[in-house]
């Protein structure tokens, strides 16, 4: 029979396995295909339909459809897959098996493995040695087989089923480890070792190994030692609850009702006072979305509706203080627009006009811009609670730093946002500021300002002073938000100053002009001019409330500073103070000076007599028209007690630190000049007293030579003429330093800085710093006590020089009295003897009690009384020495002393290196010139 004819019965029998349908064979299939029965055959006339398709299928075809390569890399991909599948044993078979076709080498191989290979289903997981074993013959072990009862009396770990249950570390199970539970070795009986299942073992009855002793000890610690019994809980998987899936449509009800305030099923809201805590409930499931990202989508929902449920509860709370009752407001305003979006995203899914895709991170994206303005305040408010020393205007404090990280992080909604809500408290927060830069009052209960007033009455001397004071922290900070410290001082400036003006009755006048060029504080204004655009918030907001502030302060510190010029005299009173205490006016001064100095000579006992004093010194200064002669006083301190000391005392330079000028000025004066300054004007006018009574003592009388020449050698007048000239050089010198170098240059700059100064602590500050400045170049400050001292010392060389000049004229006018005396006596009496009297060279003296010489010009006490009232000790050891040796002594001390301040001068000049050092060193420069010259 032909091919075709084979071809066709083929084709008639595969047609018929597969469908069940007799077909019509040709009459000659049974010889064509061998090994057909005839019965089956017998009557088969009908036809399959698809017969004739098939058969033209197979006629066109040409080529084997079968590609070798690809079946043999699909057998050695196979083997590979069982290698890695740990089933050794297939890839073995597997390998025997394609060797044993590679001996054969049949026609038909490829598609003979093709075929099979299409046939196979997870080969890997599915085919066991039993399969293999079936598959080929498997010789026979002459060896024993091994049974399980066997294993189990050797090892009693083996007869518990636990053993041999695999172990999952993981949180699921996956597919292939539910396959890879099942039996991994087979045997052909039950009595052999097949698997490590517990399912496929023979067990022995547990009442097979039971043992009767009636030891309960033993048979717990036997239980006990048995570890593989106890359950480990570790290992033990939670039971997870049933999923309750819900649609997205609900989800999103859920998180508008959560924004809302209202309770949900989805959220679990805990609250405390006025904090609320959002947790999300795990017992809700979406079908399209994954658990993990679900959730993760409702924790950040959960983040957001804690900070707005944590707002609702903070605005339902009162608040007590005007600022935070703003914030207040200005949050509910907010959350009524929250409140309206929400309203509307809900209308658009219930009542959609057109076709709306229900979407959780839409819903997200489209309440952002409305969220995070109020997460960002209830961070405020979060911090603000719990701020143990929380006060109001801290809240202002943390929305002016929001609003300046929002700008330099580029945020222009946040930042419009921050600015103006900053910008509507702050408007709160200035109301007290307003009412006192404008009408210098104190709210009561203002428990934010940072200006206090004294509870007890204040003198007005003391009203700039003392009256007012600026509340600190514990810590030492301003009792104010930290932006408002550039401008602290000028706020409570302006304030004092319409306290001041109104107890000047100026304050009408202030009154009439307010208002009128005042900035706006605005955000609109202030930030969101194209000009300001890159400029950072924090110069911006400087800026206008230095200009806000200013535009107060200018104006009352001008109408104050005028009034003190002008109606209180404040240049008048300074001119005033300059005459009386630096005697500005050289005849004036010498006038007084002499008058005090000659009442000083005069007295013995007792002290000048002060009411004459002040007398003659109102008289002395009523000549000059800046000064109210009768303000002035003059006080007196009681000397020492006793007869030697007061002489002493009213000799020398230090009595004159006994006698205190008083002027007193008026109170709007003694707003600038402080009444401790006065102290200062003090000092320099008793040093400049001390320099007057060492050059008056010096040059008071003129000395005659001719009358000098009988009672001095000329070894002795040298040595005094040339210190009396040195010491006048100095006291001059020194005078000229003190007048023209230092008080003159110090007052002229101080009246030019008073007239530029812009408010009064302005002018207190400048004549706070030109009385000190006169101090420190007076020689009078602290760093200068020692070479003040001996300055003092020099000064007092003059007296004892004009000292030791009267001891010898009294002593020569005695020696030359007694010679006199005794000539006469001798003419009328020579037998009289004369009483003894001894008189050496040295100039001491001894003569009768109650001797008292006079001259033409002054009167000569004895020389005992002299030295009891006008010595020192240093005096007292020189009195019995020669006087060219006294003048030589004074004049070595001279040199030393003024080499000493010379010297100190020119080093304290080089270790402070000021502008108050420079004429320290100008006057080093003066004295060591006078010397050498």
């Amino acid at each position: 029979m032909t091919q075709l004819a084979v071809l066709g019965a083929l084709v008639d029998e595969l047609l018929e396995s597969i469908t069940d349908t007799p077909t019509n064979l040709s009459k000659g299939v049974k010889e064509a295909v061998p090994g057909r029965d005839s019965h089956n055959y017998r009557g088969a006339t009908k036809s399959h339909p698809r017969r004739e398709q098939i058969l033209r299928t197979l006629r066109n075809r040409e080529w084997a459809r079968t590609n070798p390569f690809n079946v043999y890399s699909w057998l050695d991909g196979l083997d590979e897959k069982f290698r890695v599948y740990g089933q050794d044993f297939l890839a073995n078979a597997l390998y025997d098996q394609r060797r044993k076709i590679e001996e054969i080498r049949p026609q038909w191989a490829p598609e003979i493995l093709h075929f099979i290979l299409e046939l196979s289903e997870r080969s890997p997981t599915t085919l066991t040695h039993g399969d293999i074993a079936l598959a080929r013959e498997i010789p026979s072990d002459p060896a024993p087989n091994l049974r399980w009862e066997d294993l189990r009396l050797e090892d009693p770990l083996l007869r518990d089923e636990i053993v041999w249950q695999n172990v999952s570390f993981s949180d699921e199970s996956t597919d292939g480890e539910e396959e890879s539970r099942g039996s991994v070795y087979s045997t052909e009986g039950p009595d052999k070792v097949q698997n490590y299942s517990r399912g496929d073992n023979p067990y022995t009855r547990p009442e097979d190994f039971e043992v009767k002793t009636n030891d309960q000890k033993g048979l717990r610690e036997v239980i006990d030692s048995q570890f593989w019994r106890s359950l480990n809980t570790h290992l033990i998987r939670p039971e997870v609850p049933e999923k309750k899936i819900m649609t997205e449509l609900q989800a999103a009800r859920e998180v508008l009702f959560l924004y809302s305030g209202y309770p949900t099923s989805l959220f679990q809201v805990t609250k405390y006072e006025d904090k609320a805590t959002v947790d999300v409930s795990d017992i809700y499931s979406l079908n399209h979305i994954s658990q993990g990202t679900f959730f993760s989508l409702l924790r950040s929902f959960a983040k957001q509706a804690s900070a707005v449920l944590s707002l609702r509860l903070w605005v339902a709370c009162s608040q007590t203080a005007p600022l935070m009752q703003v914030f207040q407001l200005f949050i509910q305003d907010k959350l009524l627009e929250l409140d309206t979006y929400l309203s509307q995203i809900q209308q658009r899914l219930i009542d959609p006009v057109e076709d709306v895709v229900v979407s959780l991170i839409g819903i997200k994206q489209e309440s952002i811009p409305l969220l995070r303005p109020l997460i960002y305040l209830a961070e405020i408010i979060t911090k603000f609670n719990n701020d143990p020393h929380g006060h109001s205007f801290r809240c202002l404090e943390m929305l002016y730093d929001k609003t300046c990280i929002s700008q330099i992080n580029g945020d222009s909604a946040l930042y419009t946002f921050h600015g103006n809500l900053f910008f509507k408290c702050l408007q709160i927060y200035i109301r007290p500021i307003r009412s006192w830069i404008e009408e210098g009052e104190l709210r009561n209960g203002d428990a934010d300002f940072f200006v206090s007033e004294a509870a007890s009455d204040i003198s007005l001397p003391l009203l700039w002073e003392s009256r007012f004071k600026i509340r600190k922290m514990p810590d030492g900070t301003l009792y104010a938000p930290r932006f408002l410290n550039p401008a602290a001082g000028r706020i409570f400036n302006t304030g004092k100053s319409i306290v001041v003006l109104k107890h000047l009755h100026k304050f009408d006048i202030i009154q009439s002009t307010t208002g009128h060029d005042e900035p706006k504080l605005d955000f609109n204004i202030v930030c969101n001019q194209p000009i300001f655009h890159l400029a950072p918030f924090s110069e911006l907001f400087d800026m206008a409330f230095d200009a806000w502030v200013r535009s107060k302060h200018r104006h009352a510190a001008s109408i104050l500073k005028k009034t003190l010029f002008s109606s209180c005299g404040l240049h008048t009173s300074l001119d005033a103070l300059s005459h009386i205490y630096f005697l500005a006016n050289g005849s004036i001064g010498t006038e007084l000076t002499s008058f005090i100095f000659e009442n000083l000579e005069t007295s013995k006992a007792s002290w000048i007599d002060k009411f004459a004093l002040v007398e003659h010194a109102q008289s002395t200064f009523g000549s000059i028209s800046t000064v109210s002669s009768e303000r002035l006083g003059i006080s007196l301190l009681p000397l020492t007690q006793g007869s030697e000391d007061t002489g002493k005392d009213c000799l020398s330079i230090k009595a004159l630190s006994t006698l205190t000028i008083h002027y007193p000025l008026s109170w709007p004066i003694q707003i600038v000049v402080r009444p401790a300054t006065i102290i200062s004007y003090q000092r320099i006018f008793t040093f400049l007293l001390q320099v007057r009574r060492s050059s008056y003592f010096l040059s008071r009388q003129p000395i005659r030579v001719d009358s000098l020449d009988h009672i001095s050698r000329s070894d002795e007048r040298l040595p005094y003429f040339s210190l009396r000239m040195r010491l006048l050089w100095f006291t001059q010198t020194l005078y000229h330093y003190l007048t023209c170098l230092v008080l003159e240059p110090c007052s002229q700059k101080m009246q030019a800085d008073l007239k530029m100064a812009e408010d009064v602590d302005m002018m207190i500050e400048v004549h706070s710093t030109y009385i000190k400045k006169c101090i420190d170049q007076a020689l009078l400050c602290s760093k200068l006590d020692l070479i003040h001292a001996n300055v003092l010392k020099v000064l007092e060389l003059g007296i004892k020089l004009e000292k030791m000049r009267q001891r010898k004229i009294a002593v020569s006018r005695t020696d030359t009295s007694r010679n006199e005396s005794e000539i006469d006596y001798m003419s009328l009496d020579p037998g009289h003897v004369i009483p003894e009297i001894h008189c050496h060279d040295h100039g001491t003296v001894r003569q009768p009690r109650n001797l008292e010489l006079c001259g033409s010009d002054e009167k000569i006490r004895p020389a005992s009384s002299v030295h009891e009232t006008a010595s020192s000790p240093d005096e007292s050891s020189l009195v019995d020495k020669p006087y060219a040796l006294q003048l030589r002594h004074l004049e070595k001390e001279f040199h030393h002393l003024v080499n000493f301040v010379s010297r100190g001068l020119k080093g304290a000049a080089r270790a402070v290196g000021s502008e108050d050092a420079r004429l320290w060193d100008i006057l080093g420069e003066m004295l060591e010139c006078g010397l050498t010259g």
